[in-house]
């Protein structure tokens, strides 16, 4: 992806909030935006040109827009195209890039935050292809 060359990490982004769709890397996805709150982080991330993260909020938490009631995982990525709907919803195509982190909350309406990439760890060679081996 051409803009992951362009973003630094850790690195302010805002937050996106789904209540029913959990997202990976390299998915490629359509989002629903129909509250306020994620309105304004998607006219905050198109007016600088950024990435957004997409976190889930907790279940007991749903239809909250606050850091209390998300998880501080999520993917980070770009969109794709953005459709304005008739009733009043945008309908995004959000492509996932990789893991990221909340290290640092910056704001509350949109939420923003410092973010930062998870790193994946990868095991001995030697065990992978052992463990492969045998599946």
């Amino acid at each position: 992806m051409q803009l992951m060359q362009n973003t630094t990490f850790p690195s302010d982004l805002p937050i996106i909030v789904e209540d029913e769709l959990f997202l990976y890397p390299f998915m490629i996805a359509p989002l629903f935006i129909g509250d306020e709150h994620n309105k304004k982080a998607l006219d905050l991330a198109a007016k600088n040109e950024s990435m957004i993260m997409v976190v889930s909020s907790k279940s007991e938490f749903s239809g909250d827009r606050s850091f209390g009631g998300i998880y501080n995982a999520g993917v980070v990525g770009s969109v794709m195209r953005t459709v304005p709907l008739p009733d009043g919803r945008v309908k995004i195509l959000f492509q996932g890039a990789l893991k990221g982190k909340i290290v640092k909350e910056i704001s509350q309406d949109p939420l923003v935050a410092t973010v930062d990439i998870i790193h994946d760890e990868r095991g001995n060679d030697q065990k992978l292809d052992a463990l492969v081996s045998v599946l």
